[in-house]
């Protein structure tokens, strides 16, 4: 039996068409491309293109270091929530380390050792804090900004860096933070609206000086045509002079 069986498969496979195999055979459905990687703003670019001059490493001298990070501080200010995340993901976490050490308020005993912080790593930190409220009892006894660093710890900035705990006013309501996004939103408006004053201004100044211009221009056209016409009229004293001369004339 198992000999007719072999055969059989056999006598199957000598005969198997293979457009009929095809046919029995599940159509495979193509997936569509993915869609194109959304383009990066002027600012990411801008940054990745400060790191990438700069071999992603910060440079060695402290004030240039201090420039370097400042500048990039200032461009990243204008970022979007989702572009501050690629940034830190494109960023090594020595060179972030760096540029959220910069906004760390500074005292003697801060300094930046292999991404820790007294002792606190802060290579997971937000570049910008968000604000914490309501305001812990140290920052409120000491009168620091009381920011949260991220999602995983509960402590704000301050307390972590100084390794205590994060009391807060048992009379004040539930904990909350201020969304980073609306924060740096407000901030954005009023940098746009200082800018847009600047802006203002400087198309006034502008108006004022093509005025001044025209009024120069007037002033001299107006001398040109004064002194058109008084040498227009001393070629007519000097015809006249000729003509009195050769009256004169003896001959």
């Amino acid at each position: 039996m198992q000999l007719m069986a072999i055969l059989a498969d056999v006598g199957v496979v000598m005969n198997w068409d293979c457009t009929v195999g095809a046919e029995m055979l599940p159509q495979r459905v193509l997936l569509p491309p993915p869609p194109p990687p959304a383009p990066e703003s002027d600012g990411l670019q801008k940054i990745l293109h400060i790191l990438h001059s700069s071999g992603f490493e910060p440079p060695e001298e402290i004030s240039e270091r201090n420039e370097w990070c400042t500048k990039i501080v200032e461009i990243a200010w204008k970022l979007s929530h989702e572009e501050l995340r690629l940034l830190k993901k494109r960023c090594p976490s020595a060179v972030w380390a760096v540029l959220v050490f910069t906004l760390i308020r500074p005292t003697p005993a801060r300094m930046l050792v292999g991404g820790h912080v007294c002792k606190v790593k802060i290579e997971d930190w937000d570049l910008f804090p968000v604000t914490m409220e309501p305001t812990c009892l140290n920052c409120v006894k000491k009168g620091h900004p009381c920011t949260y660093q991220n999602s995983k710890i509960s402590k704000c900035r301050e307390c972590a860096l100084f390794g205590i705990g994060c009391p807060k006013d048992q009379t004040a309501g539930k904990r909350k933070l201020v969304e980073q996004e609306d924060e740096r939103s407000q901030k954005r408006a009023r940098y746009d609206t200082k800018a847009e004053e600047e802006i203002a201004e400087l198309k006034a100044q502008i108006v004022q000086l093509q005025e001044q211009v025209a009024g120069i221009t007037e002033v001299l056209n107006h001398r040109a045509i004064m002194h058109r016409e008084v040498k227009g009229t001393l070629w007519e004293i000097f015809d006249a002079l000729v003509d009195v001369i050769k009256k004169h004339r003896p001959r």
